[in-house]
């Protein structure tokens, strides 16, 4: 009797397997991030107000993009679910491109349909300051590795036209905001042998492949700055979390 009773409770016990296979992801907590994040970049130049119906940008480089660069240091920290923080980061483009033969026509330099044989370049630095708001949870609840986040607050992007010979044509600054959506994968849980070994010998807590849409604007708050260099694009980043 004794030996049956032992065996019904040893059957309704769950084995250590399907203990394992119920217990959700939980994303190990990071406080700092730091990312590099890649993409093409457009510059909104044509849509500044002092231009009217001239677009400089589209006749000189036409639909070709930039190579956007963006390093940027996150700092959070967890409140359950959901994770706070601060973020600032550093964007860089720039193109370059045949520059074209003034017609004489109007009062925009290098506007007539010919090419001259110099370039003119252009070069945007825009600089963030952010708060970043990371949903853990959708990781826990999903049991996958995967935290969507959103970023917003204040840029001030520096710009400069360049000749051909090197020198500036025009420079200057535009102040503005921006957004940035994405999800952040973490690759931690893919390799965890690897992962201990970041953690034991460098202190990386996890690793994580992010895909994003960005906004920058620089139209001065809605105040209509003069020269708008902003864009909306896609990027991909890969960020290491300590």
């Amino acid at each position: 009797m004794n030996a049956a009773m032992l065996l019904l409770v040893l059957a309704a016990q769950p084995s250590a397997e399907l203990v394992a296979k119920k217990s959700s992801y939980v994303p190990d907590p990071v406080s700092t991030v730091i990312s590099v994040k890649l993409g093409p970049y457009q510059p909104n130049v044509d849509a500044s107000p002092g231009l009217v119906d001239a677009t400089p940008y589209d006749d000189i480089f036409g639909d070709s993009s930039g190579v956007y660069v963006v390093p940027q240091v996150r700092l959070l920290r967890d409140f359950g679910v959901v994770g706070l923080g601060a973020s600032v980061a550093v964007g860089y483009v720039s193109q370059s491109a045949k520059a074209l033969v003034d017609d004489g026509d109007d009062e925009t330099p290098a506007s007539g349909d010919k090419v001259s044989g110099g370039e003119t370049s252009i070069r945007v630095i825009p600089i963030f300051a952010l708060a970043v708001v990371r949903l853990r949870g959708v990781a826990e609840w999903l049991d996958f590795p995967i935290i969507p986040y959103v970023e917003t607050g204040v840029a001030y992007a520096f710009w400069r036209v360049g000749k051909g010979d090197g020198s500036a044509a025009a420079s200057g600054g535009s102040m503005g905001w921006a957004i940035n959506a994405g999800v952040a994968l973490r690759l931690d849980t893919f390799e965890p042998f690897a992962s201990k070994a970041l953690r034991d010998q460098f202190g990386v807590v996890g690793t994580e492949l992010t895909i994003e849409w960005s906004h920058l604007s620089t139209d001065g708050f809605g105040r209509g700055e003069t020269f708008r260099v902003g864009d909306s694009t896609w990027t991909a980043g890969l960020g290491i979390g300590f």
